[in-house]
C-alpha cells in the first residue's frame, strides 16, 4: 500500500515524551512514497500490556538467563541531566517486579546486553551495569554528544550507540571509545542493529524544524570494515524511525515514533505496516525464540506485547 504525508511537526523538547505540535500533524499530497512487499506482512496478537508502573518508557530488553524484561523510563526531559531516569524490571508475562530497579540516572533511552552487563545510554554517556551486583557501574563519557540514543552490540563484544541529533555513530572496543562515522548521510539516526560486520541503523529523516521532517527516514547498512554506508534498496522512505531489530530470516521489525505503528521491512528495504499503535511507540525488543515482539508505548507509559506469526 502507499500513504502520503507532507510534514510531521512537533516541538524537540517535547518529541520524547509529549504530543505537543506547533502545528496539527498533516497528511496530504506533497510526498508520496511506495511502502510495498510482495509478501504479506506477519499476523500479531496482544499477548500482555502493562499499563502501570512505568514513566515516559524509550526502550526494552530482554534478557534471556533471568527471563525478565528491562525497561528504561525517561521519567522527564529526554535531555535534562537531572537524575529522575531509571529503569524498572518486568517479568515475562508481563508483570511490573521493581519500578526502581535502577534509579538515579537522567534520561536513559536504548538498550543492549553483554557480558552480563546492561548497556544504556543517557544523554552523553553509555553507562554498563552489573547484572548481578548493580552497585557496580561503569561509565563511558562521549565528549560533544547531543542525545545518545541507541545501542547495540556485535558478535564480537563491540558496541555502538547512536547520536540521533548529531548524525554520529560511536563504538565502544574494551576500553576504547571512538567515533565511527559522522555524517549528514546518516539522515538523524536512531534504532541500531548490528549483525554480520553491518550496522544497520533506522534513520529518522533529515530534521528541518526541531524534529520535523519533509521526508522521513528508512533503513540504511554501514559496512563496518569499509564504511561504506548505503540504503536498504532503493532507500524508499518508511517512517520516522525509531526501535530497529533484526530477524533470523534477514527483514527487520521496526517503529514508526510519529505513526505509531510497528513496521516490517524486508531485507530489500521495502516494508509494511503491522500494526497501528499510537504515536510515541519506541524502541522495541524481539524474543525470536518466543515469537514475541515488545514495544514501549511512550506517551501513554505502557509496553505491550505481541506473539507473530508468518
Amino acid at each position: 500500500m502507499s500513504r502520503t504525508i507532507t510534514s510531521r511537526t512537533i516541538t524537540f523538547r517535547s518529541i520524547m515524551f509529549r504530543a505537543i505540535f506547533s502545528h496539527s500533524t498533516l497528511f496530504a499530497t506533497a510526498f508520496s512514497f511506495s511502502f510495498l512487499s510482495l509478501s504479506a506482512p506477519p499476523e500479531v496478537t496482544e499477548i500482555w500490556r502493562l499499563t502501570e508502573g512505568l514513566e515516559q518508557p524509550e526502550s526494552v530488553i530482554f534478557d534471556p538467563i533471568r527471563s525478565r524484561y528491562y525497561v528504561s523510563n525517561m521519567a522527564g526531559d529526554p535531555l535534562a541531566h537531572d537524575g529522575k531516569g531509571g529503569i524498572a524490571i518486568v517479568s515475562a508475562d508481563g508483570k511490573l517486579v521493581n519500578p526502581e530497579w535502577i534509579t538515579g540516572l537522567d534520561a536513559p533511552k536504548g538498550m543492549t546486553i553483554t557480558n552480563n552487563e546492561l548497556v544504556v545510554t543517557d544523554i552523553n554517556r553509555v553507562c554498563f551495569i552489573n547484572l548481578e551486583d548493580v552497585s557496580q557501574q561503569r561509565f563511558f563519557i562521549v565528549e560533544g554528544a547531543k542525545s545518545l540514543n541507541d545501542v547495540t552490540v556485535s558478535e564480537d563484544g563491540t558496541v555502538y550507540v547512536s547520536d540521533v541529533l548529531d548524525n554520529t555513530l560511536y563504538r565502544i572496543r574494551g576500553n576504547q571509545l571512538d567515533q565511527l562515522l559522522s555524517s549528514a548521510d546518516l539522515q538523524t539516526p536512531n534504532g541500531l542493529y548490528a549483525y554480520d560486520n553491518r550496522l544497520y541503523v533506522a534513520s529518522w529523516g533529515d530534521l528541518t524544524d526541531g524534529f520535523n521532517t519533509e521526508v522521513p527516514g528508512h533503513v540504511k547498512a554501514l559496512d563496518i570494515s569499509s564504511g561504506e554506508l548505503r540504503s536498504l534498496g532503493e532507500g524508499n522512505s518508511l517512517g520516522n524511525l525509531d526501535g530497529l531489530e533484526r530477524l533470523s530470516n534477514g527483514s527487520f521489525f521496526a517503529t514508526d515514533w510519529m505513526q505509531g505503528s510497528l513496521l516490517h521491512v524486508s531485507a530489500d528495504g521495502s516494508g509494511q505496516q503491522v500494526l497501528q499503535l499510537e504515536q510515541g511507540s519506541a524502541d522495541l525488543t524481539v524474543v525470536e525464540t518466543q515469537s514475541t515482539v515488545v514495544i514501549p508505548l511512550m506517551l501513554s507509559n505502557q509496553v505491550v506485547a505481541y506473539k507473530y506469526r508468518f
